[in-house]
């Protein structure tokens, strides 16, 4: 598989703050919305991965022979354990924080019963789509690459795959939200949940408060693009509302609403997931519901409504990253 670690991430991370630095990474106009990203220049969030693939990875992949970024690095492969689900409206350095965040932080124990153990491998070997694949190659190479089958194509095998054993490689799933939308807003993150699910792999999640260091660099800090304050309802309960910015629902009104810059792929994936949009809706509710009750101070009335054994069954299969302590 085409992964990379935590060196490799580090080491791009710097090569795209230089090449940012240096003015080489415009703040083009989004190719949808018609709108400039507001974080381009902010030091917390920086240019979009759209940008970055644009003017870093695809130069840096061609001069490679064509190579994605993550196989110039290691020609043999490396096995991969952790699979990032992400979308590419994040900010770069956004995105490399939550890396960090995810490798270092601690599960939180507000949320994660004593019983539920870290999956996460002491070395991880990620599998990030904009790095695993071949961004430099033609649109039509790109999309034969990813197939007329989305339950075949690279995403679902570096989530699918296997040792000689049949044990799954991937040990957990990294969701990295971000300021600007949820990631459920884009079908491929649909997908790969939907797989996720299936293969019953927990899901390691970081605190949405923790995404923005306030008070970092001079700018200020973005707004978001939703009311932080979120109303829950989990298992027909209404559990009034919280004042917590909730990175996983901004935008997001249902899987079926989900989109795909590619109408094929868009087709293709919603056949994929058709029957099962109810099922994702509730687990991004629950993993929802996980953000927001590790992050309130008050979980009094929230397990008076559900009660404990029910809380413990919402939460079952997510962990929180509790990051206070990191940048």
């Amino acid at each position: 598989m085409w992964c990379v670690t935590e060196a490799d991430i580090d080491e791009f991370v710097k090569k795209v703050a230089i090449a940012h630095g240096a003015g080489r990474i415009p703040n083009d106009t989004h190719p949808v919305t018609g709108k400039n990203n507001e974080a381009h220049d902010h030091p917390d969030f920086g240019p979009s991965i759209h940008m970055v693939v644009k003017y870093v990875v695809v130069p840096e992949s061609q001069a490679a022979g064509g190579m994605s970024w993550a196989l110039a690095r290691h020609p043999d492969g490396l096995p991969v354990n952790i699979f990032m689900t992400h979308c590419w409206e994040e900010g770069i350095y956004e995105f490399h924080r939550k890396v960090k965040r995810y490798i270092h932080g601690g599960i939180s124990a507000r949320t994660n019963p004593e019983t539920e153990t870290d999956p996460r491998p002491a070395t991880p070997h990620i599998w990030c789509c904009f790095l695993a694949n071949p961004q430099c190659w033609p649109r039509q190479d790109l999309k034969e690459l990813l197939g007329q089958d989305p339950m075949k194509s690279p995403f679902a095998k570096a989530l699918m795959a296997k040792n000689d054993a049949g044990e799954l490689l991937a040990k957990c799933v990294w969701l990295v939200s971000n300021r600007a939308t949820s990631i459920y807003t884009r079908l491929w993150c649909v997908l790969e949940l939907k797989i996720a699910m299936d293969l019953g792999l927990p899901i390691v999640f970081s605190l949405s408060s923790a995404s923005v260091r306030r008070g970092g660099g001079d700018k200020p800090i973005p707004k978001l693009t939703r009311n932080p304050l979120q109303a829950m309802r989990l298992n027909g309960v209404d559990l009034g509302s919280y004042n917590v910015t909730d990175q996983l629902l901004l935008g997001f009104d249902g899987v079926q609403h989900a989109e795909c810059s590619d109408p094929d792929d868009a087709k293709l994936i919603r056949e994929a997931v058709q029957g099962s949009e109810g099922q994702l809706d509730t687990l991004i509710e629950r993993i929802s519901f996980a953000n927001t009750y590790a992050m309130c101070h008050d979980k009094h009335e929230i397990k008076e409504k559900l009660g404990k054994e029910a809380i413990k069954t919402l939460l079952k299969g997510i962990l929180v990253i509790e990051s206070r302590n990191l940048p």
